[in-house]
């Protein structure tokens, strides 16, 4: 039986728009609490033009290419690569 892995943390990003429309990336968020990265993204979801909530494992990997739970416009999937949403439309 192939059981999924357990999530270490959780991994909230997000993205704001500035007033000339350009999208930059908040600073993440690590939280060890499920509840509470829901939490944080909903609280967020007012200000954020998109944001994110990953499950992460103890080197910071995500465990899956969709996020738990996303609002707004969508962000990129590639997480080890060190995005940024500037730039994007």
């Amino acid at each position: 039986m192939n059981m999924a892995p357990t999530a270490y943390a959780y991994l909230v990003r997000a993205c704001v728009r500035t007033s000339s429309g350009a999208l930059f990336q908040e600073p993440d968020t690590i939280c060890f609490d499920l509840d509470l990265a829901l939490a944080m993204a909903e609280m967020d979801r007012l200000h954020a033009a998109g944001l994110a909530v990953y499950a992460i494992d103890a080197d910071g990997a995500p465990l899956a290419e969709r996020p738990v739970v996303s609002h707004g416009i969508p962000l990129p999937p590639d997480l080890a690569a060190g995005w940024a949403c500037r730039g994007r439309a």
